[in-house]
């Protein structure tokens, strides 16, 4: 729900020769509560096209892996001008609340920000910065699927140390980007801690709330993301 929030998602609603459209927003108001009236279905969900400079994010921590509902979720939407300024922000968090919340206050903090990797692009010759993000996302589900049964052998509170020591180390390094390149490749780097550092901080929190007779394996973790770009088009669907 978190994501189609975002999304600004509308709701296509029908009964016998009458049809309606509802902001998903206003449909679903609560634990088994719809705005539906009696005899009336469901026929689609709209979402509008995705304009450009757009980026968008969903992370969702559960407690198990496999189909695990959200202890909480946080989808977020992100519009930006040509100068890399944040015009719109839409933020929905999910399980946390008998409805999806709205920071309201966080969203209008945002608007007016400058995106810091415009500011490196034009700095660094790079014409379109969002790739860092692609690369970023890539390189953690490629070891989320690579490395997903590894995690499970693996000292979960050394290595989660270790990964975070990963990541502190190429976050202060990208504040000091030389070329193109090193750029990406912090981009590779950071996704590679992330993807390690994630699924075991996500095991750590789970088993820790759990008796070890029904503790499973690494939460699932799932993660959209989308370049603040025109150049790639990806899926909303997570």
């Amino acid at each position: 729900m978190p994501a189609l929030n975002v999304l600004d998602a509308v709701v296509e609603l029908a009964i016998a020769d009458r049809a309606r459209s509802l902001p998903i927003a206003e449909c679903i108001r609560g634990p088994g509560k719809v705005a539906l009236e009696p005899g009336e279905t469901v026929t689609g969900v709209r979402l509008a096209k995705a304009p450009r400079y757009r980026g968008q994010q969903y992370q969702k921590l559960g407690r198990r892996q496999a189909q695990a509902c959200a202890i909480v979720s946080l989808a977020g939407v992100w519009q930006l001008g040509e100068a890399g300024v944040v015009e719109r922000v839409r933020l929905a968090l999910g399980s946390v609340a008998p409805q999806v919340v709205t920071p309201r206050a966080v969203e209008t903090a945002l608007v007016g920000r400058v995106f810091f990797l415009k500011e490196y692009g034009n700095r660094l010759g790079i014409a379109n910065p969002g790739w860092f993000f692609t690369l970023s996302a890539v390189t953690q589900i490629g070891v989320r699927l690579v490395g997903d049964r590894l995690f499970d052998r693996l000292p979960n509170a050394p290595v989660l140390a270790g990964a975070c020591a990963w990541l502190a180390i190429f976050t202060f390094a990208l504040a000091h980007p030389y070329n193109a390149t090193t750029f990406h490749g912090l981009g590779l780097l950071l996704g590679l801690g992330w993807g390690v550092a994630m699924p075991l901080l996500d095991a750590l929190i789970s088993t820790s709330r759990r008796p070890p007779s029904v503790r499973s394996t690494p939460t699932l973790r799932s993660s959209c993301s989308k370049p603040a770009s025109s150049s790639a088009r990806w899926s909303a669907a997570c």
